[in-house]
């Protein structure tokens, strides 16, 4: 095989290792980077300068993870994982919550993730976005077909029960590349 080229079996692996998304939590210090099949989060030790993995997030419905997005640290350690799913299904929205556990001997271990809920979104969903702390725990997501909906928490901070509160087509033949709050404090 000539230099430069791969085989087709190392350019299979290759597309389902390669993250598609990276992003960063509102200190910078946790870093979450999505492949095709799965969500990696990574801490930063500054004592030693180097990015630690501490979890590698996994669910049967988390297929073709395209997007990522985290919370605001105000409602906890949370991250949003957007996945393509199906053109004839649609997609989904996995939202994760990394629980504090303390052992017997009364040492926390932060490695421990739960999936705290699943959104279904009608189309496969290419980006996710959480709104800006003074609004609330919301969530936008937009779907390939440029239909956007907004999920409102009702569970407060255990982050487990959702609820689409709008849903809006944008115009045109549009994908939404990026998405973003405003920034004020009003109702979303």
């Amino acid at each position: 095989m000539a230099e430069g080229q791969m085989s087709c079996a190392s350019q299979e692996l290759e597309e389902k290792t390669l993250p598609v998304d990276v992003s960063y939590d509102h200190f910078g210090s946790r870093m979450a980077s999505c492949t095709q099949s799965s969500v990696t989060v990574r801490h930063y030790h500054q004592e030693t300068g180097i990015w630690e993995s501490s979890a590698e997030l996994k669910a049967d419905t988390l297929q073709g993870c395209c997007t990522l997005a985290w919370a605001h640290s105000e409602f906890g350690i949370i991250i949003a994982a957007g996945s393509s799913g199906s053109r004839q299904f649609g997609g989904n929205v996995h939202i994760w919550e990394e629980a504090v556990v303390t052992s017997s001997s009364g040492d926390k271990d932060n490695g421990h993730w739960e999936l705290r809920a699943v959104l279904h979104h009608p189309e496969e969903v290419v980006r996710v976005r959480f709104a800006p702390a003074a609004q609330g725990l919301w969530l936008a997501a937009a779907g390939s077909l440029g239909t956007v909906q907004l999920f409102e928490c009702l569970s407060g901070l255990e982050a487990t029960t959702w609820e689409m509160q709008s849903s809006f087509c944008l115009e045109g033949d549009c994908v939404p590349r990026s998405m973003e709050w405003a920034p004020s404090a009003d109702t979303p």
